[in-house]
């Protein structure tokens, strides 16, 4: 076999040869973000993991909505440590959407976590947010495979080399020095073609014999502080989350659609409605500051997901007495049927593909934004998409959260993060609803970093 033959060979085992990420976070990702409530103010913090340890911890934090003027510290411990010196990341905001940039520095890999503080003119708040870095070991026979591919490329440019300093002299290399760089190089290769096939069945073995067995399911509880909360005055939720299997508190839950855990609140005559991301105080403890207008009994919807597992939805009801209030900090909305609504200088035209609309036939709810008569197309991605959907049923029994139609962005590079796509005019969404009856939906998405609700009644026939 010829040298070229050979050389050719071994720049197509370079290419082919498997290479192993270096670090995940805590779902196979190197890049996860987290939304939730910290205090008063609803943050979105992007953890971007270092490549090997110690390395650089990159963070962007990405208020929703005006928060003014205040200061966010930052710092990150491996799980269990105290605080005490450890480096403070602080940003400070001021008026006006804004992105920053902050880094700390990740010195071993395993389960870590970032402890947010945030003050201003809303008042203050804390906050933790856990995630992993996973270094990924080397498989046994990479090291031999780079020292033999290595001695492959060398022995190439060594030939190539000898080749030029000998046409140099008006000769040649000789017959027995061909000879033997093609013996060892042949050597080198059928060294690295044998150690290769034993890494990518490595590989292949370590996915395939590894089940994935799912977790048990989380059991919720929930607290309010007063007991009774009243309307319109605040009161504190506090939501503790434990195994269904140990009953110990739940340390591994998993960033989903961009938060550790959506919440939702919807009072029993669907005037009021709220769909936000508690902070996490304490392992499986989560505590959301709230003020709600309407008395009455609501249900909490609890969506949460635990590594390797799918998603869960724990339902749990509390009371809050009084009489009615307003409150700007409350979303209290009166749903009204398809057709034309206005948020603020919005205006959204809601369709629906099917007329009338039949229980178990899909249909596509479909709104178009305009502004001054203009379409808008500058939406905002919001937990990973263009919009959300919640879908209730009159009677309560069935309960969905629908995502817009279209594929989930997630930040894979630094590069995403910088430059966030838009959407509009038009966000879709696909659902079948399963029976027939009266259901209320909230549509959501996010124009200007403020989370716009459009809330619409449907009667869904039978088919």
């Amino acid at each position: 076999m010829r040298l070229r033959h050979l050389t050719l060979i071994l720049f197509m085992l370079i290419a082919i040869i498997p290479s192993n990420a270096e670090a995940h976070g805590g779902h196979l990702s190197p890049i996860q973000s987290f939304t939730q409530l910290v205090g008063p103010y609803e943050l979105t913090v992007t953890v971007e993991m270092p490549a090997s340890v110690p390395g650089p911890l990159y963070l962007v934090v990405a208020p929703h909505g005006e928060i003014g003027e205040a200061t966010i510290h930052i710092q990150a411990v491996p799980r269990g440590f105290p605080l005490n010196d450890a480096p403070v990341a602080e940003v400070k905001t001021f008026s006006g959407t804004q992105i920053y940039y902050t880094e700390l520095v990740a010195s071993r890999a395993g389960d870590w976590e970032l402890d947010v503080q945030a003050s201003g003119a809303l008042g203050s708040g804390r906050a933790r947010i856990p995630f992993s870095i996973v270094v990924t070991p080397l498989a046994p026979e990479t090291i031999p495979l780079a020292i033999a591919l290595g001695s492959a490329v060398l022995l190439v440019i060594s030939r190539l080399a000898l080749g030029a300093i000998a046409s140099g002299r008006g000769g040649s290399v000789s017959a027995r020095g061909e000879q033997v760089f093609g013996y060892l190089l042949f050597g080198c290769l059928i060294v690295a073609g044998v150690l290769g096939i034993q890494q990518v069945v490595s590989q292949a073995q370590a996915t395939t014999t590894t089940p994935i067995l799912g977790r048990p399911h989380a059991n919720a509880s929930l607290q309010t502080e007063p007991i009774m909360p009243q309307a319109g005055q605040p009161f504190t939720l506090t939501l503790d989350l434990s195994d269904g299997s140990t009953g110990l508190p739940i340390d591994d839950l998993a960033p989903h659609h961009d938060a550790l855990m959506h919440l939702v609140l919807i009072n029993d005559n669907n005037t009021s409605f709220t769909h936000i991301h508690p902070g996490s105080t304490a392992i499986g403890r989560f505590m959301v500051p709230l003020i709600l207008a309407q008395p009455g009994r609501y249900t909490a919807y609890i969506e949460i997901e635990r590594i390797n597992s799918g998603t869960q939805i724990i339902e749990r009801h509390f009371e809050v007495q009084g009489q009615a209030a307003t409150t700007e900090a409350q979303t209290t909305t009166e749903t009204t049927s398809l057709g034309t609504h206005v948020a603020g200088d919005l205006t959204i035209n809601v369709t629906s593909s099917l007329q009338p609309i039949l229980a178990g036939q899909q249909t596509t709810l479909a709104l178009n934004i305009s502004q001054d008569g203009k379409p808008v197309t500058d939406i905002e991605l919001w937990l990973g998409m263009s919009g959300h959907l919640i879908a209730r049923s009159a009677d309560q029994a069935i309960y969905g959260h629908i995502h817009a139609a279209g594929v989930m962005v997630a930040p894979a590079t630094s590069a995403a993060l910088v430059t966030p796509p838009n959407y509009g005019p038009d966000i879709q969404f696909i659902y079948t609803f399963p029976q027939p009856g009266t259901y209320y939906l909230w549509a959501q998405f996010q124009h200007a970093s403020n989370v716009v609700t459009v809330p619409v009644i449907v009667e869904v026939g039978r088919s």
